[in-house]
C-alpha cells in the first residue's frame, strides 16, 4: 500500500503528484495521438507552415502553465508586468482557439457533407508572431 503521506523533493503529495502525471498523460496523449498516420493529409486552414510547429508550442505552453499554476498560490503577489502578459497570453489563446475552432469545424461540416474545404482565409499567424517573439 501507498503511503498517501509522501512528498516529493518539491514538496508535492502523492495524489496531486498522481494527478500532475495524469494531466500530462492526457496532454501527451491529445498532442500526439497513435492513430495520427504522417500519410494521411493535413487539413488546410491558413497559409503558414504545418501545424506540427504549433502542436510543439502548445505542449510546451502547457507544459509551462501547469507547472506555475501548480506552484503559485492564490496569496502570491505577482509583478504588474507579468499579471499583464498572462492578461495577453490568455487573449491570444482565445483568439486562436476560436479561430481554428471556427476553421475545423468549417472542415468536419465539408467533410460531413462531402464537399472540399472552402478556400482558405487569411493565413494563420504563427505563435511567434501572436506572442511577440518573431524575429528572437
Amino acid at each position: 500500500m501507498k503511503d498517501n503521506n509522501f512528498k516529493d523533493d518539491k514538496g508535492v503529495d502523492a495524489e496531486t503528484a498522481r494527478s500532475r502525471d495524469r494531466i500530462r498523460q492526457l496532454v501527451r496523449e491529445f498532442y500526439h495521438p497513435d492513430e495520427t498516420s504522417e500519410n494521411e493529409e493535413g487539413r488546410v486552414m491558413g497559409h503558414g507552415g504545418s501545424a506540427k510547429m504549433a502542436r510543439s508550442a502548445l505542449f510546451n505552453v502547457s507544459r509551462g502553465a501547469q507547472s506555475l499554476h501548480d506552484r503559485l498560490n492564490d496569496e502570491d503577489e505577482l509583478p504588474e508586468w507579468v499579471q499583464s502578459k498572462l492578461a495577453a497570453m490568455q487573449d491570444d489563446m482565445d483568439e486562436i482557439k476560436n479561430h481554428l475552432d471556427h476553421k475545423l469545424h468549417k472542415a468536419e461540416q465539408a467533410e460531413d457533407a462531402g464537399t472540399p474545404d472552402p478556400a482558405p482565409a487569411a493565413a494563420v499567424p504563427t505563435l511567434a508572431t501572436l506572442f511577440g517573439l518573431e524575429g528572437e
